[in-house]
């Protein structure tokens, strides 16, 4: 119970951070709109780091110079857990929004963090605003804020190392003309999902891939993106299955 009690009392000091740090985040952003997104993601980037560490979790990373620092990406990856928006928020090196399902828009203290530093919200269930939302992110990565997602769609919650992915998670990397960045997050032992409120420590492997282009792909190129994608994650996936023994 040690690391459950660790991370309910570091919750609580973040809501009370929260409390300081928004309003000056803002008033920040209205003189400087770079200065102030840059104090959001290391306030946010700070906070995830903390739950690592509250939470048991021993992360490394690999591929951390796959990614570029001076133009936006589409991060694509695997979804275990909601810990994987934590373990690899923490390492991405600019401004960075997620494209989550919409029930995250209703989490007290978190959802106005995730729309502080553009994250999306994608109502499944409405093409029409999805649609807005491929848009939104479309016009984010061209303004040079990357973006990430997860092309499964849901959580996997099967034995499989992936779920097939959803051609339409890559439009706004067509769209914008932005290369994608495979990611993969493995753990070695039960998610937070499965054991919450028994938290143990556990290892994670957060590892990035090679950069897949998209610019001045011709159409049939283009149908070729979200396999390569698929590929690119499940092999990282692989290797770091590897190095946590499984």
């Amino acid at each position: 119970m040690g690391y459950t009690i660790l991370s309910i009392l570091y919750l609580l000091l973040f809501a009370l951070l929260t409390l300081i740090m928004m309003p000056l985040t803002w008033i920040v952003r209205k003189c400087d709109l770079m200065r102030g997104d840059r104090m959001a993601l290391g306030f946010v980037q700070w906070g995830f780091r903390c739950v690592v560490c509250t939470t048991g979790m021993k992360l490394k990373v690999h591929g951390i110079e796959n990614i570029p620092k001076n133009r936006a990406v589409l991060y694509v990856g695997n979804h275990r857990s909601i810990f994987d928006i934590v373990v690899s928020y923490g390492k991405v090196p600019d401004r960075t929004g997620f494209i989550g399902k919409e029930e995250l828009s209703k989490i007290p203290v978190v959802s106005p963090w995730m729309r502080r530093i553009y994250c999306l919200f994608l109502p499944r269930e409405d093409m029409k605003k999805s649609l807005q939302v491929i848009l939104t992110a479309t016009d984010q990565l061209k303004q040079g804020i990357s973006m990430a997602i997860f092309p499964e769609g849901t959580r996997n919650k099967t034995e499989e190392l992936l779920q097939p992915f959803k051609n339409g998670a890559f439009k706004p990397a067509e769209k914008a003309g932005a290369p994608i960045l495979p990611m993969a997050v493995s753990y070695d032992g039960p998610v937070l999902e499965t054991s919450f409120p028994h938290l143990k420590r556990m290892n994670v492997v957060l590892r990035f891939g090679e950069l897949i282009e998209t610019e001045g792909l011709s159409r049939e190129d283009k149908k070729e993106i979200p396999k390569k994608s698929f590929d690119a994650v499940k092999n990282l996936l692989i290797e770091n299955e590897k190095e946590l023994g499984h």
